[in-house]
């Protein structure tokens, strides 16, 4: 019988940990997923900045009346693609699915607001006013563009590790067990 018995809570616990493991996993890959997106999404719209901004500056500073043709569809095509990528909502929305709606939300957000600044004073930026502007979009890179991004991905990395993926289930475990507990008039 103690063998019976010794068999029948070992495949309960190996069970357990197979499932655990199971979920472990799928979290992981499917936070890693969510990871690798939202940085190549913050990623298209830099490159795409920074096109924007070097045009701007060519025109702006050598007086142009026109840009080239290769100049001006390059100009468009950046401008085109940012316009969709900052006003997509399906990166946050994932994020928010998988981690959360927290810091990391947060934080998303602050950082595809500067970037919706950044646009909005490349696209109103005239000759008269290109020095003033152009110093102040590349503050706004050194200050808080490029320190927010870094802060961010260092974050998504952080909390894609099976470590904050057990703690965070663990977590949620914990308020979920005190809520059913917790006497109903306290």
């Amino acid at each position: 019988m103690k063998i019976l018995l010794s068999g029948i809570v070992g495949a309960f616990f190996a069970t357990i940990l197979n499932i655990l493991y199971l979920y472990v996993s799928s979290q992981k890959k499917l936070r890693n997923e969510v990871l690798l997106e939202v940085v190549a999404y913050c990623d298209e719209i830099y490159k795409n900045l920074r096109i924007l901004h070097v045009l701007k500056h060519s025109i702006n500073t050598k007086k142009k009346e026109d840009l080239n043709e290769d100049e001006y569809l390059d100009y468009r095509d950046a401008s085109r693609k940012l316009t969709s990528l900052l006003t997509s909502s399906s990166p946050g929305i994932k994020l928010a699915l998988v981690y959360g709606e927290g810091e990391l939300l947060r934080v998303f957000n602050e950082l595809r607001g500067w970037f919706n600044i950044v646009t909005s004073i490349l696209r109103k930026a005239t000759p008269d006013n290109w020095a003033e502007e152009h110093e102040g979009i590349m503050l706004k890179f050194a200050q808080q563009i490029d320190p927010l991004r870094t802060s961010f991905e260092r974050m998504l990395l952080k909390e894609a590790n099976v470590t904050s993926i057990i703690k965070q289930k663990v977590k949620r475990f914990l308020e979920l067990f005190m809520n059913i507990f917790r006497p109903k008039n306290a």
